[in-house]
């Protein structure tokens, strides 16, 4: 059992009180705890039901209650000590002496604190100054639970970077490094993602985002809002993921470069959009509509999956899936493979199914002839990696850049609709001729006697139809006179 000192005084005052209350327990302590009472009530003739299944049952009804909070293998017993220590942190008030306040706590390591006000880096040697040696290992790994820290890479104090202590604006070397990144390895697919909280977010959701997929690799640079995050280890440079959120149109856009074979972006997008799922699932009825934009037909949005689901499952769904992509069996079955939820802890990404799925599609689409150079590789646009006429067509899309559609998007039914903007010009056009041809009958039955009002109602009515048949005549042209991606390029 560990006990926590008071807030007030210094560390050494914290240490002579530290005797008088309990914060917190481990689970292990806590089960050979109630072992003990357990065996002392069957002693007195008290036998307890189920007593393994109770302690957890226990647990998880404090919990919904909010009369504890567990997080790894350890259980804090008061909630509200539990805020209050961990406060300092991520507030920006100051004290007397226009350093951070840390509740009246006095600390030594002058070096670490200056480090967490300057750069907003939490050092573990500062911890261990402010809550005790013993609460330190527990306070932080409950910070990493919650999505509240993540690790900066290679430091060698092994601190931990507070993005709720960061400026919402981005650094001015954002956008230069994000290019330096594309360009040093020539990435031939464009991966991007556009998520509309109409509402907005709650606090705290964005940064909580943030943290967990900055472990994807390397972050530079990283800011409250948003970061920069590149392959690293086995992955270094594979892959460029940058994430943003505006508070001006309450977007999220998430943008993954990297190779057009490879399984390496699409696995970093699933393990993005997998953990704003789970985080959705913290908010329920948080109102989010993401769209997956078809890395060839920019234009062209698939909604996303955002109830929580098993791992393995489909993060688009086979209905939504991009109509102009004509190779629509292989083109399914590999998105089915590439976007796909994944598992997570606090400590790793479980994504080896996928990769393992991808890698066999793959294969499968190249031997049905799908990625062949000869015949419809043009057609097949990213959904058969290994096919060089899908590689042109992804570096037409990167050339692009982002969706004429992204900047300032809203989620509207016509987005995901797929059809052309001809056709949709062609419903209204004709919807519009039909009224005002009925308009003139009505005029014409009841002889009106002023013929120019009808008569105009006639005029406009003609005309429409004359452009309802030109569109016509243009939707003929490109779906059967030209070849289908002609057609598509032509939207």
């Amino acid at each position: 059992m560990e006990v926590s000192p008071p807030l007030d005084g210094t560390p050494c005052n914290f240490r002579r009180k530290a005797k008088r209350r309990t914060r917190g327990i481990t689970r292990a302590d806590l089960e050979e705890k109630w072992q003990a009472k357990v065996a002392e009530l069957s002693g007195a003739g008290t036998p307890v039901a189920a007593p393994e299944a109770a302690i957890s049952g226990a647990i998880l009804i404090r919990k919904w209650e909010g009369g504890l909070v567990e997080y790894g293998n350890y259980v804090f017993l008061d909630v509200e000590w539990f805020a209050t220590v961990l406060d300092p942190l991520f507030s920006h008030r100051r004290d007397s002496y226009g350093d951070i306040d840390l509740g009246g706590i006095r600390v030594t390591n002058i070096a670490s604190l200056r480090r967490l006000d300057n750069e907003h880096v939490f050092e573990p040697q500062l911890a261990e100054e402010l809550w005790s040696r013993e609460l330190a290992p527990h306070l932080l790994l409950a910070l990493k639970s919650a999505g509240l820290t993540f690790p900066l890479p290679n430091d060698p104090n092994g601190g931990l970077v507070i993005l709720l202590r960061m400026d919402t604006k981005s650094p001015p070397e954002y956008s230069i490094r994000r290019e330096e990144a594309n360009q040093a390895r020539k990435y031939d697919l464009t991966l991007t993602v556009a998520c509309w909280f109409s509402l907005g977010v709650p606090p705290g959701f964005v940064e909580r985002l943030l943290a967990r997929c900055c472990r994807l690799g390397v972050p530079y640079p990283f800011w409250r809002y948003g970061a920069l995050v590149v392959g690293n280890g086995a992955e270094e440079g594979l892959f460029s993921l940058s994430l943003d959120y505006s508070e001006h149109d309450n977007m999220l856009k998430v943008e993954v470069l990297g190779g057009g074979g490879e399984v390496h972006a699409w696995a970093a997008l699933s393990k993005v959009l997998s953990v704003m799922i789970k985080m959705l699932s913290e908010f329920p009825g948080l109102p989010c509509e993401p769209i997956f934009f078809c890395p060839q037909h920019k234009t062209k949005g698939m909604p996303v999956r955002t109830t929580d689901a098993p791992a393995g499952s489909g993060l688009v769904e086979e209905s939504y899936f991009c109509p102009l992509c004509q190779d629509r069996k292989a083109g399914i079955d590999l998105l089915a493979a590439a976007l796909q939820v994944v598992g997570f802890s606090d400590e790793e990404f479980f994504d080896e199914p996928l990769r393992r799925e991808f890698a066999e599609n793959a294969e499968r689409v190249t031997r049905q002839g799908c990625a062949s150079q000869h015949g419809s590789d043009s057609e097949v646009g990213y959904l058969a990696p290994h096919a060089v006429g899908t590689m042109q067509a992804m570096n037409r899309s990167t050339q692009t850049g982002l969706p004429r559609s992204y900047e300032g998007l809203r989620p509207r039914h016509d987005v995901v609709s797929g059809t052309p903007w001809y056709q949709d010009v062609k419903t209204f056009v004709g919807a519009a001729s039909v009224a005002c041809l009925t308009v003139f009958g009505v005029f014409a039955s009841k002889e009106d006697e002023d013929p120019r009002l009808w008569g105009v109602f006639l005029g406009v009515g003609m005309t429409l139809l004359g452009v309802e048949f030109l569109l016509i005549a243009r939707e003929h042209k490109l779906l059967c006179c030209k070849p289908r991606e002609d057609a598509a390029s032509a939207v």
